[in-house]
C-alpha cells in the first residue's frame, strides 16, 4: 500500500484523546519548526447541542463526506501541522486510515473557515503565515 498526504486528502485516526476524520487542508511544505515537511490537518467532532466546544464556523453534514453521519464541525481550537512523513508512515501501517478525498468545494469551505475561525489554534496560525510568506 502507498499513501501521500495532499491537500484534500482524508484520515481518520486519533486527534487529540479519540478518533476523528481529519482534513488534511494545505499542500505539504518544509516547515522548519518541525524539521521535515509538514501539512495543516482539522479535525471533525460531532455537534452537540448545548455544548461550548461547538465552533460554528464550518458545519459539515450528511453528503459532505462519506464518514459524516450527522451534524459536525472543523474543530479549528485544535487545527495543527502534522509530520509528512509521520503520517504517511502511520496510514501505510494501518495505524490510521485513508479516507480518500474531499469534495472540492466543502474543502473550500473548511480552509475559508481557518482565515474565519475565532478559535484556530496558535499552532495553525503561525504555519498559516509561514506558508503565506512562502508561496512562490
Amino acid at each position: 500500500m502507498t499513501f501521500k498526504a495532499i491537500k484534500g486528502g482524508t484520515v481518520y485516526g486519533m486527534a487529540g484523546h479519540s478518533e476523528h476524520l481529519i482534513i488534511l487542508c494545505s499542500d505539504p511544505v518544509f516547515y522548519g519548526e518541525i524539521g521535515t515537511e509538514a501539512i495543516l490537518s482539522v479535525n471533525v467532532s460531532s455537534w452537540r447541542e448545548g455544548s461550548k466546544l461547538n465552533d460554528p464556523t464550518c458545519i459539515l453534514d450528511v453528503g459532505d463526506h462519506p464518514f459524516i453521519r450527522h451534524k459536525s464541525f472543523c474543530v479549528y481550537s485544535k487545527a495543527v501541522p502534522l509530520n509528512v512523513l509521520r503520517l504517511e508512515a502511520r496510514v501505510i501501517d494501518g495505524t490510521i486510515k485513508d479516507l480518500g478525498i474531499i469534495k472540492p468545494e466543502i474543502l473550500e469551505r473548511v480552509i475559508k473557515g481557518l482565515h474565519k475561525s475565532p478559535v484556530l489554534s496558535g499552532e495553525a496560525r503561525v504555519f498559516l503565515k509561514f506558508v503565506n510568506q512562502n508561496k512562490n
